[in-house]
């Protein structure tokens, strides 16, 4: 696309992505991933993406694979090259609990470029469903619009809000774009648009 087309107005349809990447964490909360072998990462760059299989997951930058093993509660050990890994991703005999969760349609590298090339990018479906549905829940709207919405503050509504908020792609995206750390500087708020009919002008 040239220059002057980029900058021109025109309608850009994002579809519902098929499927989506995993995102493994540990009991702390960072994140399982691989660089020269398996490790522990703050961020969730393209380092720390996995496809599930039948057996476990898949790196999808490097190949490498792990076997799962269902614990408790949702969560399972995992195995590399038959041997259990721990809290930081390294051999142990007992193992840690890992948590499975929803993750990109894309590479983070890819959400990157798109902003890069275009000024501005879209990260379809990045929340899950069950997230969307509590973000909904506290601000009476989707299937809850018929609740009393109450004054409390966003974040004081739902840990949902807090999640949302902190979700980690888009996080390390707008991270890489502004080459700077971002943090919080105000409590979130809710922005609620109406459905868009395509006529009006948003």
């Amino acid at each position: 696309m040239s220059e002057a087309e980029l900058h021109q107005e025109r309608t850009v349809v994002v579809e519902r992505p098929a499927k989506h990447y995993t995102l493994l964490r540990n009991p702390t909360g960072d994140f399982l991933g691989v660089d020269d072998g398996p490790g522990i990462f703050a961020e969730a760059d393209d380092r720390v993406i996995w496809d599930e299989t039948e057996s476990g997951y898949i790196h999808v930058c490097t190949g490498l694979q792990l076997a799962s093993e269902q614990a408790k509660d949702g969560f399972s050990l995992l195995r590399h090259d038959g041997r259990l890994l721990d809290a930081d991703a390294n051999d142990c005999e007992h193992g840690a609990l890992f948590a499975a969760g929803h993750g990109p349609a894309e590479l983070p590298s890819n959400y990157l470029n798109m902003l890069q090339e275009n000024g501005w990018v879209c990260l379809p479906c990045i929340l899950s469903s069950e997230a969307v549905d509590r973000l909904e829940q506290a601000t009476c709207t989707g299937a809850y619009e018929n609740d009393e919405p109450s004054t409390e503050l966003p974040l004081l509504k739902s840990l949902a809000v807090a999640r949302a908020s902190t979700e980690p792609i888009s996080l390390w995206v707008i991270r890489q774009y502004m080459n700077a750390d971002i943090r919080l500087a105000h409590p979130p708020s809710f922005a609620i648009q109406s459905k868009n009919d395509g006529k009006r002008d948003i």
